[in-house]
């Protein structure tokens, strides 16, 4: 008779947001325990995104023609005034 045995590899991980001590599989990319996750995977991404709303973006990192060239504003080579 042929019996062939499966492991099964588990690992203790701690959850990266509230510290509780939880088994997954090895090798397994969980890093959050039910709780956390559901709370995390609500605050990853709105719930939508009305339309016309823009991303905020760091000052002096728009891109301005200047006299025929493409330069990013702030960001200049030259002399100081």
């Amino acid at each position: 008779m042929n019996t062939r045995q499966e492991w099964l590899l588990y690992e203790l991980k701690y959850c990266e947001s509230c510290g509780e001590l939880l088994v997954r599989s090895t090798g397994s990319t969980q890093t959050y325990c039910a709780p956390c996750e559901a709370v995390v995977m609500e605050l990853a991404l709105p719930a939508r995104i009305e339309p016309g709303v823009r991303t905020p973006r760091l000052p002096g990192t728009r891109i301005k023609k200047l006299h025929g060239s493409t330069q990013s504003a702030g960001l200049h080579r030259g002399k100081c005034a």
